[in-house]
């Protein structure tokens, strides 16, 4: 019964200059939809098989992309360019085959997992504090916070828009150019984080020389409210191992806003009478790095776009004992003939 997965797409876009070319836009929007998903679901073992590959839902993306450019300074031996570059995509799973309640896209660790929901994104599900209807904690007797039994949707894991800033100074053959990445909205979780906090090795665990800890909430006996503002006090272990451990999904999601400097290049141009009267056309030499600051972020101790899944991948919200990201140095010379 298995049919072809189709996809149709709408786009229409512009691209105008001007002022000479000083100002640039190109602009772009667009609808997919892709129909008859071909998805992966699991079947009782009772049947002789493990899975079966079924048409389930209906996804959309709708979104726009916009390069802006100009050059707000141009004289004889300099220019200043300037280039922002803005997308925006909004995902949504229109629709799902009445057998499919929800679709696992990936799954972390104690029921952490990435999720198509009929009327949501791709988002991320988990364990969650409980709380009263003003938002505050759910404390124990004992005096930590208390978990959920179910889960919920904590957020979706793509950004709600990215960004990069690009701007290039040229005087004479010298060139220096830097690239600003920014990303906005989304969630993830970091396994990462969760170990450092539990095992008393992140920052924020060493507290006011360890003094014990009255966490701020309602005490709940037999699962009701008494009214009574939590005055249990607790030991730092107790407040980091206990409301921090990994079963409690929204202990350890962080929102994945972030601002980097992506790239810095400077590059020099050898003037071309120098090569008047050789086999060289052109000669430049350059350095660049890259991956130099992360400027904002909201995620501590590592870098947002760890993830072990890998940051294209669907499950790109979960990140787990990520390898620490790297700056890098280049260093080229480029030739012509």
């Amino acid at each position: 019964n298995l049919e072809p997965q189709n996809q149709s797409s709408f786009e229409v876009g512009a691209d105008l200059r001007f002022f000479n070319g000083r100002l640039r836009l190109d602009a772009t929007y667009y609808y997919q939809k892709t129909t008859k998903n071909i998805v992966r679901l699991d079947v009782a073992n009772s049947t002789g098989f493990f899975y079966m590959r079924k048409n389930a839902g209906v996804i959309t993306n709708e979104g726009v992309e916009i390069l802006l450019g100009a050059t707000p300074v141009q004289t004889r031996n300099f220019h200043w360019d300037i280039d922002v570059n803005f997308a925006s995509n909004k995902q949504l799973v229109k629709e799902l085959d009445p057998s499919v309640k929800a679709y696992t896209l990936a799954s972390g660790y104690e029921g952490t997992q990435i999720k198509a929901v009929e009327g949501e994104s791709f988002s991320l599900y988990g364990s969650y504090w409980l709380r009263d209807e003003n938002g505050n904690f759910a404390i124990s007797e004992n005096g930590t916070r208390i978990k959920s039994s179910d889960t919920k949707n904590l957020g979706k894991v793509s950004p709600d828009w990215t960004m990069g800033i690009g701007n290039t100074f040229s005087y004479k053959g010298l060139s220096l150019s830097f690239l600003l990445d920014i990303r906005y909205g989304g969630v993830m979780y970091s396994g990462t984080v969760q170990q450092l906090r539990t095992s008393g090795l992140a920052e924020e665990t060493l507290g006011n020389d360890r003094a014990e800890i009255i966490d701020k909430g309602f005490v709940y006996k037999d699962g009701q409210n008494t009214g009574e503002k939590n005055t249990k006090a607790i030991t730092p272990y107790q407040f980091w191992n206990t409301n921090y451990d990994k079963s409690i999904t929204e202990a350890n999601v962080f929102d994945a806003t972030f601002i980097k400097l992506r790239e810095i290049v400077l590059a020099y141009q050898m003037p071309k009478k120098w090569f008047e009267h050789c086999f060289i056309g052109s000669l430049s030499v350059g350095f660049e790095a890259r991956n130099l600051w992360l400027i904002k972020s909201n995620v501590p101790h590592i870098d947002p776009e760890a993830s072990i899944f890998g940051p294209s991948s669907v499950g790109s919200g979960i990140e787990y004992a990520g390898i620490p990201s790297t700056r890098s140095y280049g260093f080229n010379i480029k030739l012509t003939f």
